[in-house]
Order: structure tokens, then C-alpha cells, then sequence
């Protein structure tokens, strides 16, 4: 049990670092073009991000808490459409101090 405690704890780690490389786009009530990867149980920005990065996807999204969703640079949305990042507040359940967008809003983020 001790292995597997610490396994876990150095993946949440190793989570939280890889979220100082992510840039944060904002709060969106909906995205287009974005493949859903579906839910984590141990959902974070950093396992989205890495899940993106390795299928080639430099956008990723999370939503409803445990969703992770991938796009392109195009699929990013209108700026005007953003709404606020209060409404993004579902923590995520790999690492609690991140969100992990919201009902029915994505968080986006870039690499």
C-alpha cells in the first residue's frame, strides 16, 4: 500500500509541475472542434495536458470536473464568448487546488 500511496503522490507532483507550463485561455460556455478524451478518475490539468500533448493536440480543455477535451489552435473560442472564470470551479480530483471546469463551461488552457 505504502508503493502505491507514493506512486500517487509523485504523479499528483508530477501533475502540479507540468501546470506551470500550461497558459491558461479562460472560461468558455461551450468549444467546437475539440475531441473528448472522456472522464479520469484522478483528473488533472497536468494528465489532460499530457493526454493532449501525446495524441498531438496543443489546446486542451476539462470539463464537469473529470472531462478532458483536446483541439487545435483554431478550435480555441472567440474571445468574446468567454464568461467568468468563477463559473470554471469544479475542483479536480487528481488535484483538488486546480479546477477542472464547471457544468456545462470548459476550462481551456494552451501549451
Amino acid at each position: 500500500m505504502f508503493k502505491f500511496q507514493a506512486i500517487f503522490a509523485l504523479a499528483v507532483l508530477g501533475s502540479a509541475a507540468l501546470a506551470q507550463a500550461e497558459k491558461p485561455v479562460g472560461c468558455f460556455p461551450c468549444v467546437k472542434g475539440f475531441v473528448d478524451l472522456g472522464p479520469a478518475t484522478f483528473q488533472s490539468v497536468g494528465l489532460c495536458h499530457s493526454q493532449c500533448e501525446a495524441a498531438g493536440f496543443p489546446v486542451f480543455g476539462l470539463t464537469n470536473g473529470t472531462e478532458c477535451l483536446c483541439g487545435q489552435m483554431a478550435d480555441i473560442p472567440a474571445a468574446e464568448t468567454k464568461v467568468e472564470d468563477a463559473l470554471c470551479d469544479k475542483p479536480c480530483p487528481g488535484f483538488a487546488p486546480q479546477k477542472c471546469g464547471g457544468n456545462g463551461v470548459v476550462s481551456v488552457y494552451t501549451k
